[in-house]
């Protein structure tokens, strides 16, 4: 057929898509059906000239409402290959530049979903409409395409300034939303205020508070939601959830209770905002009022949604009991369900507990989705079950489940739970967006396991290549300072925080208050404290464990008085360090006290709080009630050996401190610095030089572990009392350390005892050059020398204090 190879156009354009792409012939009779429809004659060879191309239409007398009537058809019967067919005809007759057909043609196209047909059509056009630029618009943001959207919305304030539709805008934020685009974001809201559309409009105001929620402005979207006068059930659940979804619990559930008392009616999403604000703030007593209230309109058999978010509030709040009941009660249990299971699992510690629901959920056919798995990855970091991990990774790859964002942060975030920092950075690496998520995986790897250099490094990178911090990122950089102690830096993301207006985000001020604790600028950490507009039980918690850390346990206390009285409820973190204030001022009663109120919250059998209870006994000398509480724990930690360990060495009790480190060997934990100092203690206090040269000999060659000051100092200490002062003096010149005046005044003090005279003076020589003004040193150097018949030498010494009295 000699005539389809005259009109390469429209078969280029028309016979790539659908059934018809091989078919030239189709491609024809397609061209020729629609001339049919217009009642243009159509010739039998296909054969047009140049001028009768472009007159065919307005010889033919063919009016542009016919034509536009085929346009509509073609639309509302989303017939991609029939609006292939009919644009086909109008580039054969040279008609697509055409303003009026052109923008006819872009709509149809982009309703028929030939969105790139419709760029080209667009881009050939001379004059376009509100309409194209519309469709064009939110084409792009309903295909996801959201960059190439507001690209687009640029070009046309520069360009071709029209006035879009309000649906438009709201694709438009959507846009922002979804890059996070706080920039143009802000641009439209400017333009929509100024259209006067947010007193009144609750859509606008919905995708606003949703983008700012986004962007990690909490304020700006409640700022925004102020603004309008009538307020829907839907604005009312933008605030909900966005506040929810952000941690910000209280201010949830004050919205939820709001919105009742303006007399709108909530929602299911309402309630499920509600829910997870509980949860984020262990607010369970709320929680369960509104699962009486839900119950009670019969909500929960309506769906699913809500029987997950009660299942994840009372997983949050630590109701394992609870939350497996109401799972257990469900209906139909969906990958959804089965998740928020797993994920309060793994907010409670339980990662093993995480892992079975996931091995259940497959045995019983559930698909699993994104999130189902990344709440897996999370659960082998949490338990550092790398090769659980390395087949979940390899499961992914086999089935062939699509790495999105989500799903390749968490396999960055478990490899490097884990350690496997190679592995992290493999994957890491082949990510084809490294976003500010995957990003902050890698930042909390390397927080989490104690690399705070190294996270700083990877922020600096971070910059380097571009990428926004958000306030996840900010909130680990400021965990890093703390934990290598590096004020500085700390001062200078404070700076950058300022700077870039989000110190004010309560987030950010609690991360604020732990770094200026933990680096010990307490008074600091206070001061951001005292500024914060609303104080949850989490600021409270991260103020009082600054305190508690660097011994101020009385201030401690009493900003657990003042939290109370402020009305927030302490919860069992709150506990663990009102419990260590307790045991560094030995102050029993108010321990038993605090022992007293765990129990009537049911924090009891937190592993973490019954540690705490064992380390606050032993300090304050109960070791009866610390021992009990010991052996009474499901799990025995570390730290609650050496907490009872170093209970028995501090009452002199040597053979319960020998017997308690034997068990913990047993038992296979590992001792560290604090167990072997605990049991060099108990040498001491019994004079065991032997002894404590052989538990030391274990600690350095068995176990690797490089001794502390204090460890050399117990050495030193027995070596002296067994008046073996030259091994003393000899440890003192070997160890890799300063020794300070107070072990050098020891050994002078036993070098007085056992009358050494050469040893005392070398001990006397760095008292004096350490502190001139211990007159106490000469002192005894004087007997040293008198009671070794050394008179002139004691005369001597005696002048020099003399002297050094008279300069004072």
């Amino acid at each position: 057929m000699e005539g389809v190879h005259r009109v390469p156009i429209a078969e280029s354009q028309f016979c790539r898509n659908g059934d018809l792409k091989s078919d030239p012939t189709q491609c024809y009779l397609g061209l020729k059906q629609t001339r049919e429809m217009l009642n243009i004659t159509v010739r039998e060879d296909g054969k047009y000239g140049d001028q009768e191309k472009s007159s065919l239409f307005l010889e033919q007398g063919i009016p542009i409402e016919k034509f536009v009537r085929l346009l509509n058809t073609y639309t509302k019967e989303k017939s991609s290959a029939r609006a292939l067919s009919l644009h086909a005809h109008v580039v054969y007759m040279g008609l697509e530049g055409s303003s009026v057909i052109g923008n006819l043609l872009i709509t149809m196209l982009v309703e028929t979903g030939l969105v790139q047909d419709a760029q080209r059509v667009f881009d050939s056009t001379e004059f376009r409409d509100q309409c194209s630029w519309d469709n064009l618009i939110s084409a792009y943001v309903d295909g996801g395409d959201f960059l190439k959207a507001l690209d687009l919305y640029d070009l046309m304030k520069y360009f071709d300034p029209v006035h879009l539709s309000a649906y438009t805008f709201m694709a438009l934020i959507k846009a922002c939303t979804q890059l996070k685009d706080l920039e143009r974001g802000q641009a439209l809201h400017s333009q929509i205020a100024s259209n006067g559309w947010l007193k009144f409009d609750a859509f606008y105001v919905s995708s606003l508070v949703h983008m700012y929620f986004k962007c990690g402005l909490p304020a700006k979207a409640q700022g925004v939601f102020d603004e309008l006068q009538v307020r829907d059930t839907v604005v009312w659940n933008a605030m909900i959830t966005g506040y929810a979804e952000h941690g910000h619990g209280e201010e949830a559930l004050i919205c939820f209770e709001r919105m009742q008392l303006e007399r709108v009616v909530p929602s299911d999403v309402s309630f499920i905002g509600s829910l997870q604000g509980c949860g984020c703030i262990k607010a369970t007593e709320r929680g369960q009022e509104l699962h009486s209230e839900i119950v009670k309109k019969g909500l929960l058999d309506r769906g699913l949604g809500i029987g997950s978010s009660l299942v994840d509030m009372y997983a949050k709040c630590g109701l394992r009991v609870e939350a497996r009941q109401v799972f257990d009660r469900l209906k139909v249990r969906d990958t959804a369900s089965w998740s928020s299971l797993m994920a309060g699992y793994i907010d409670y510690g339980c990662a093993s507990e995480a892992l079975d629901c996931f091995k259940q959920m497959q045995l019983e056919g559930v698909s699993m989705d994104a999130f189902a798995l990344v709440c897996s990855l999370k659960a082998c970091g949490c338990f550092w079950a790398s090769e659980k991990g390395q087949k979940l990774h390899s499961q992914i790859l086999k089935k062939g489940i699509e790495m999105d964002n989500s799903l390749g942060s968490s396999l960055v975030d478990m490899y490097s739970s884990c350690g496997l920092f190679e592995r992290a950075y493999e994957v890491f690496n082949s990510l084809s967006i490294r976003d500010t998520s995957a990003w902050n995986a890698l930042l909390a790897g390397y927080v989490e396991q104690g690399h705070g250099e190294d996270a700083l490094k990877c922020f600096d990178q971070m910059q380097v290549e571009g990428i926004t911090p958000d306030l996840v990122t900010f909130a680990y950089c400021l965990k890093a300072c703390g934990s290598v102690n590096d004020i500085e830096r700390g001062v200078e993301i404070h700076e950058m925080l300022k700077r870039d207006g989000l110190e004010g985000e309560r987030f950010v001020r609690n991360s604020l208050v732990d770094m200026y604790g933990k680096c010990g600028m307490v008074a600091k950490s206070q001061e951001v404290f005292n500024n914060l507009v609303a104080r949850d039980v989490i600021s409270w918690n991260t103020l009082i464990s600054g305190y508690v850390e660097h011994g101020y346990a009385e201030e401690a206390l009493n900003c657990v008085k003042l939290m109370q009285s402020d009305r927030i409820s302490p919860d069992a973190t709150t506990s663990v360090c009102s419990l260590k204030a307790c045991g560094i001022i030995g102050a029993r009663d108010k321990g038993q006290e605090m022992h007293a109120e765990v129990v009537k919250k049911g924090f009891e059998d937190n592993p973490l709080v019954k540690g705490t209870l064992v380390y606050m006994y032993a300090k304050c000398g109960l070791l009866a009630e610390a021992q009990t509480i010991f052996d009474e724990l499901p799990v025995r930690e570390k730290v609650s050996w050496n907490a009872l360990l170093n209970g028995y060495a501090q009452l002199g009790d040597s053979e319960s401190v020998f017997g308690t480190f034997e068990k913990m060997i047993e038992s296979g934990e590992q001792p560290d610095l604090v167990s072997f100092l605990g049991v060099l203690h108990a040498c001491c206090h019994a004079g065991l030089l032997d002894q404590a040269l052989v538990y030391f000999s274990v600690m350095t060659n068995d176990y690797g572990i490089i001794p502390a000051l204090e460890h050399h100092t117990c050495l030193i200490d027995l070596h002296g009392r067994a008046g073996q002062l030259s091994k003393a003096l000899e440890l003192i010149e070997r160890m890799p350390y300063h020794a300070d005046v107070a072990l050098w005044f020891n050994l002078l003090g036993a070098c007085q005892k056992w009358g050494e005279v050469k040893v005392g003076t070398r001990a006397f020589e760095h008292c004096v050059q350490l502190d001139k003004e211990n007159g106490t040193a000469y002192v005894q150097m004087c007997n040293i020398y008198t009671n070794a018949g050394m008179h002139e030498d004691a005369k001597r010494i005696d002048l020099l204090r003399e002297r050094m009295q008279k300069t004072e």
